[in-house]
């Protein structure tokens, strides 16, 4: 996948300098920066909270006063993400729009309307030396989480959006940890995957010096070898721990 690298490089510098500010911010006010979680429940929006919150007040007998949803003591606002060419959008679309804060055509990730790039805030959060880290309980190269780590013209180059996970492209590896489905996104099609090109990007992770982590037992296993240099058990996330790739 062609990107253009002046460009990326320069929107990128944008973002940086916006996050920095805001980390220049917070610093002033607090001891350390801050740690963000972003939740996205796909295809989740007000309307679908309304009607559970409905829902909950008429089987539970509830006082609309105190009809919450857990997710509302976490709730700080809300984006347009209608896409540039339709009134419904996908999840390419929507991911572009909160991941580069960018309009675009549905089936596009990390490029606006125009095809110009558009930096993601992960890739922004990793210049300014963050831990950055993706999970998803689909496949991990799906549309979604591929807006904060990738960039293609089209949501289906999935085999695309795995190698650039990886670091394969001008920023190099930007995600510290990458968790989910979609083995296969990685495995060539002669091994059962779905890579017609053959390669083998599990192994060549490893090769990296990735942690690739492939069962339930791998995972249960996961820091706690004792040829790692991890404490064992491991009272935190290691810098040895990473960069990590989970995926079944």
């Amino acid at each position: 996948m062609f990107i253009k690298t002046t460009t990326l490089l320069a929107s990128l510098f944008n973002v940086v300098v916006m996050l920095g500010m805001v980390s220049a911010e917070n610093d002033s006010h607090h001891k350390r920066s801050p740690s963000v979680i972003v939740l996205i429940p796909d295809g989740f929006g007000a309307s679908q909270a309304t009607l559970t919150r409905e829902f909950l007040r008429a089987r539970d007998g509830l006082d609309e006063r105190f009809n919450k949803l857990a997710f509302d003591d976490y709730h700080v606002g809300s984006i347009m993400t209608k896409s540039a060419n339709n009134l419904v959008t996908d999840s390419a679309a929507a991911g572009t729009a909160f991941a580069c804060g960018a309009n675009t055509n549905n089936g596009i990730i990390g490029y606006d309307e125009n095809i110009d790039i558009c930096p993601t805030v992960l890739e922004g959060a990793k210049a300014l030396g963050y831990r950055t880290g993706l999970v998803s309980t689909t496949r991990i190269t799906h549309a979604t989480p591929a807006s904060y780590s990738s960039h293609v013209y089209d949501r289906d180059f999935e085999e695309d959006i795995a190698a650039m996970q990886l670091g394969e492209y001008v920023l190099g590896p930007q995600v510290d940890l990458l968790w989910g489905g979609g083995r296969s996104m990685f495995t060539p099609a002669s091994a059962n995957g779905s890579r017609v090109d053959e390669r083998d990007l599990l192994a060549e992770a490893k090769e990296k010096g990735w942690n690739v982590v492939l069962s339930k037992e791998e995972f249960d296993a996961y820091g706690k070898d004792a040829n790692t240099p991890c404490p064992t058990p491991a009272p935190k996330l290691n810098p040895c721990d990473f960069p990590a790739l989970v995926v079944f």
